[in-house]
């Protein structure tokens, strides 16, 4: 029953729309990489503890999607975010530099607000869900740290008006499902073309 009422609301939601259309944003963020690690704190007696490692950085992102359906109010769109940054690494040993890529995949409810490109409201907002991969590379002084990290995440965002066009704050997650389990987080400001 409940995926019949899904179905239907989607048609009748299909069935209002306007010609589909590309929109997309860029602008830039700050992001946190972090994971939970086992440190030996002492050998004798034998005591590790978990402890959480983390990586800040700054980011250039870009955010293009697609609105599959659109009406008035709202549109349906597929949108693959991306985001490059660069950071400084310190983990207390030795320090340097690191850059981090991250390439997400996602589908989008956008409501009031460059929901579409004809929608002129005072206020708008986006919700999104998808799968994300990231890749980071960490210069140290003793060698180079190569991390993969990958899945499921959330993107939701607030748009006001700015000028003829408008800026979104948004905020995104990505829970790792890889053997370190990697979560990434971080606050984007973008402005939308």
């Amino acid at each position: 029953m409940k995926k019949c009422t899904l179905f239907s609301a989607i048609l009748l939601f299909a069935g209002s729309h306007a010609s589909a259309q590309f929109m997309h944003s860029l602008g830039g963020g700050f992001n946190v990489l972090t994971h939970k690690v086992d440190v030996t704190t002492s050998y004798f007696p034998l005591i590790v503890e978990r402890k959480s490692e983390s990586l800040y950085h700054g980011s250039v992102d870009y955010f293009p999607r697609y609105n599959l359906t659109q009406n008035s109010k709202s549109s349906l769109s597929i949108g693959l975010p991306v985001s490059l940054g660069l950071g400084s690494a310190d983990n207390g040993y030795s320090s340097g530099l690191y850059f981090a890529g991250d390439v997400s995949l996602g589908a989008y409810f956008n409501s009031g607000l460059k929901s579409s490109e004809e929608n002129e409201s005072k206020f708008g907002y986006f919700l999104g869900a998808g799968f994300s991969y990231g890749h980071v590379g960490i210069y140290l002084d003793e060698g180079t740290v190569n991390v993969n990290t990958y899945g499921p995440m959330v993107n939701a965002g607030l748009r006001f008006p700015f000028k003829t066009r408008a800026i979104t704050v948004s905020f995104f997650l990505r829970r790792g499902i890889e053997t370190d389990k990697f979560t990434s987080y971080g606050l984007k400001l973008l402005e939308d073309f």
